[in-house]
């Protein structure tokens, strides 16, 4: 359980200043995306002008650490005064999982409209200019279902042989789409078809750069944090042995 918790938290925190192993994504300056950077669109109850942002890589870890915990994190949210902090613990149920939780805190006077949240989920799909034995050792396939609260990310080695990483909503979450992250400047191609986000909430995305296209893979939702509440949403990473 122990050595299985350890791998994964290895797999969601690292340095950001060199790509990593599950990570090719690059901001526009020397750091890289990993799994579980986050993206959100959030308006005031009031005004319902959404606006987007990626708070993914201005991050600083909190210390001391939470009791309990693993690990944890400060995201630095420009605009809006949201208080958004990301903690990593082991489950308590000895599966050797690790429990990724995101808590948004509303520091303003009013409520404010949680239109789109998601969660980056990027591994290294990337094929682009690497030789089979390459691909075989380094690369994965990422297979998402979404299926609300019973929804799950799928991380296959490329070589088809070693253990599955699994990414499942937990508590209540629920995975209702799968967006394709365009803001990410990796080329894609035949050999790299993008990277995507969990989307927890997605409601202005079906209801704005969806909705002239093929439909939305559940009913979009939304969610209203009161003044000066805390929103959660976690999930579980799992690694499965074949």
């Amino acid at each position: 359980g122990d050595h299985l918790c350890m791998q994964s938290l290895g797999a969601l925190v690292g340095p950001r200043n060199q790509p990593q192993a599950h990570s090719m994504v690059s901001t526009g300056s020397l750091a890289y995306g990993l799994l579980g950077d986050v993206h959100y669109d959030c308006a005031t109850y009031t005004g319902q002008q959404f606006s987007s942002v990626d708070a993914g890589t201005m991050i600083s870890p909190i210390r001391p650490v939470p009791p309990g915990e693993l690990h944890a994190e400060a995201i630095v949210v420009p605009g809006l005064n949201l208080s958004v902090s990301r903690h990593y613990s082991e489950a308590p149920d000895a599966s050797g999982d690790v429990l990724m939780r995101y808590d948004i805190t509303n520091t303003r006077s009013d409520a404010v409209v949680l239109g789109g949240f998601g969660v980056s989920a990027i591994f290294d799909q990337v094929f682009t200019k690497r030789t089979l034995d390459q691909i075989a050792t380094q690369g994965s396939f990422t297979d998402p279902t979404m299926a609300g609260s019973a929804g799950y990310v799928q991380v296959v080695p490329a070589a088809g042989v070693g253990a599955v990483l699994l990414m499942l909503p937990d508590n209540g979450t629920s995975f209702e789409a799968w967006r394709m992250l365009l803001e990410d400047p990796t080329p894609r191609s035949v050999t790299f078809e993008g990277f995507y986000s969990m989307m927890v909430h997605s409601a202005t995305w079906v209801d704005d750069d969806w909705r002239h296209g093929a439909g939305a893979f559940n009913p979009g939702t939304s969610h209203t944090i009161g003044a000066g509440a805390t929103y959660s949403v976690s999930f579980r990473v799992r690694y499965a042995i074949a």
